[in-house]
């Protein structure tokens, strides 16, 4: 098809152009070929979604870096402020957000609704990819959102206890309260997780130690 001069960024029935479809595969060939041709490397779909976000789903690493080393926009933003960063972070794609933390890609952009890469990987239950995303120095385990809620709020109301433990290692704040006045450890006892909350009922005893 593309050697008959067909449109190399025209969208499948699916809504994706074939770079989308090449990305998501991780077919590096395909992708060459397309880009040869002229296919842009940022061409969006109807919601904003790019190439690298749709190799950000399925872990395409190999096609990521292509897109990449050809131009790809690592901080592009699609619907509701998605970057391809938060897409991987909440599929728990570890080593797609390694890549593209390399690459440059904001670890603290928010969403519309005010989440960031870390907070999405929190919620998703992903302990690799916070790992990764704490391993960048420009990451605030604090950072909180319209709510007041934080990432420890996050992942005291879904119970994910090695998560807690993840971030609390890495300096977030067990007493920070929300704009409710709950502590992540208010919301653990809020919602049945005790042994989450017992860990962070040992996370701000030892607070209230070091301040005496």
């Amino acid at each position: 098809m593309l050697s008959l001069g067909a449109e190399p960024d025209r969208q499948l029935p699916t809504g994706k152009t074939a770079l989308m479809v090449a990305a998501q595969a991780d077919d590096v060939r395909l992708i060459s070929r397309l880009l040869d041709v002229g296919a842009k490397v940022d061409a969006t779909n109807v919601n904003g979604g790019t190439a690298l976000m749709f190799a950000a789903i399925d872990d395409s690493v190999a096609a990521g870096r292509l897109l990449i080393e050809n131009g790809a926009d690592v901080n592009a933003e699609a619907r509701f402020g998605w970057t391809a960063l938060m897409v991987a972070a909440a599929k728990g794609r570890a080593r797609f957000s390694r890549l593209l933390l390399e690459a440059g890609a904001d670890p603290e952009a928010c969403d519309a609704y005010g989440w960031t890469p870390l907070m999405r990987a929190v919620a998703g239950g992903h302990p690799d990819a916070v790992d990764t995303l704490l391993a960048d120095p420009r990451v605030n385990p604090d950072r909180a959102q319209e709510s007041g809620a934080t990432a420890l709020h996050i992942a005291a109301g879904m119970g994910y206890g090695r998560i807690v433990e993840q971030l609390l290692a890495d300096g977030a704040d067990p007493v920070i309260a929300d704009q409710e006045g709950r502590t992540p450890r208010e919301v653990a006892e809020n919602q049945g997780h005790r042994t989450t909350e017992e860990i962070l009922r040992k996370a701000e005893a030892a607070v209230t130690q070091q301040v005496r």
